[in-house]
């Protein structure tokens, strides 16, 4: 699967920036820019925040959990490697930064591939194939990255899905959470000393914290909720997300300590889905139902 997801890639410069829908020739301009910002929109929080909000309370916590996690730590793994190489992006799109590898490949293929590995569903084995290509292509529409930077987004991700899948089969769910919580702070030490830090390397890392120790205390998976009581849980979560993040704020103009805030706020999805497990368990016990 993976090597197939390589080789995928690495014909996208044989695409010609058309398409013919019923007649109606897509060129580059307008239309195809927005076409491909549609597709880098699925790495931004608006998606996919309620995507692992949905799939976490909704369709399987186990999975949602760990492509969670694996994406934060891959945040980590892609800024580590980017201050290592210190390719810089390229002049034409105005900004500084490093180029390789492609933050936005990686993070679309550690997350979506770790969903199309645990699926059974062609459907959205297809979907997520997709979203692949369109990502690939948009990056170097936009000349945000070239092909090689694209490939070492692919390849980091592969990597890392292959070696969180093996530690995750050696040493289990809550040992692993707190390896990745070790391999973490490791990453933000290196990055902290060969560049200083960056606002979203700590939002990554103490998210990761916050999420799997939440978890490991709470022990959600334990947790069997009916639909009524995932709703309570879903606006649970979106409530305390939205207060959390609107109202904790730590006056520091040292980053490593403003962003401690993001603890808690990551924590929300498991507090939540915990009140509502709670709730759920007094209400059977008062009508003498079994859960």
């Amino acid at each position: 699967m993976y090597l197939f997801f390589l080789i995928f890639d690495m014909h996208f410069y044989k695409l010609l920036f058309w398409i013919d829908v019923e007649g109606f020739i897509l060129q580059e301009g307008f239309m195809l820019d927005e076409l491909y910002k549609f597709f880098l929109s699925f790495v931004h929080n608006p998606v996919l925040l309620p995507l692992i909000i949905i799939g976490y309370i909704w369709l399987d916590r186990r999975i949602f959990f760990h492509a969670a996690s694996i994406l934060l730590l891959g945040m980590l793994v892609n800024g580590a490697l980017k201050y290592t190489f210190r390719i810089p992006l390229s002049p034409s799109i105005g900004k500084t930064g490093f180029a390789f590898p492609s933050g936005h490949m990686q993070t679309s293929v550690t997350f979506y591939g770790w969903i199309f590995d645990f699926t059974n569903k062609y459907i959205i084995k297809a979907g997520i194939i997709v979203i692949f290509f369109g990502m690939g292509l948009a990056l170097m529409h936009f000349n945000y990255h070239d092909m090689i930077d694209v490939l070492g987004g692919i390849a980091c991700a592969i990597f890392l899905i292959i070696l969180y899948k093996y530690l995750l089969k050696k040493y289990g769910d809550e040992k692993l959470s707190l390896i990745s919580i070790i391999i973490s702070t490791l990453l933000i030490l290196y990055i902290y000393a060969v560049d200083g830090i960056r606002g979203h390397s700590f939002m990554a890392y103490y998210s990761l914290i916050g999420f799997s120790i939440s978890e490991i205390l709470l022990k959600n998976r334990q947790v069997d909720l009916n639909n009524t009581y995932k709703i309570i849980a879903t606006l649970f979560c979106i409530l305390l997300l939205y207060t959390s993040y609107s109202f904790i704020k730590i006056p520091s103009d040292k980053i490593f300590i403003s962003e401690i805030k993001w603890v808690i706020i990551s924590s929300a999805m498991s507090l939540s889905t915990y009140i509502a497990g709670l709730i759920q368990k007094k209400f059977y016990k008062i009508s003498g139902d079994e859960i």
